[in-house]
């Protein structure tokens, strides 16, 4: 079971979060908070797998949280939940030590799987690493520059 503490300071976000997450097989929600203040007391009172943050957030952002959360627990897997389909929100996220990055406009499936490959340390569509690399890159494969 993948444990997981949410926070988001929307009331149906986080009860939808909580609800789809639930249903799916090996996820077991410990808790959920409204402010990235009430999620980093949250992570260190139940030492989850996996923390899913909202990146506005009250009191505390999703950014700040992030770092908070890697200074005190670094071994918690961190994805980020956003409506803002940002470069620079995800290039923040990452230098925060963000490892997924969702938008709230994904469907449901991206979350799950995201918060499972977060939680085993491996990359894919929405960690950070691919989502952050600048499409202009010139030694991507389809990038300026890219052979035949």
């Amino acid at each position: 079971m993948i444990k997981v503490v949410i926070a988001d300071d929307h009331p149906l976000i986080r009860t939808a979060v909580r609800t789809y997450l639930e249903s799916q097989e090996g996820f077991d929600v410990l808790a959920v908070g409204e402010t990235g203040e009430e999620a980093v007391d949250l992570v260190r009172e139940h030492s989850p797998d996996v923390v899913v943050l909202d990146y506005q957030m009250p009191v505390l952002d999703g950014l700040g949280a992030a770092r908070s959360i890697g200074k005190t627990n670094p071994d918690v897997g961190i994805v980020m939940l956003t409506a803002a389909d940002d470069r620079r929100v995800a290039q923040a996220a990452a230098g925060a030590g963000i490892g997924g990055f969702v938008l709230k406009t994904d469907p449901p499936e991206a979350l799950a799987d995201t918060v499972r490959r977060v939680a085993a340390g491996e990359e894919g569509e929405h960690t950070l690493t691919v989502i952050v690399e600048p499409e202009s890159a010139p030694d991507r494969p389809d990038g300026p520059g890219a052979g035949p």
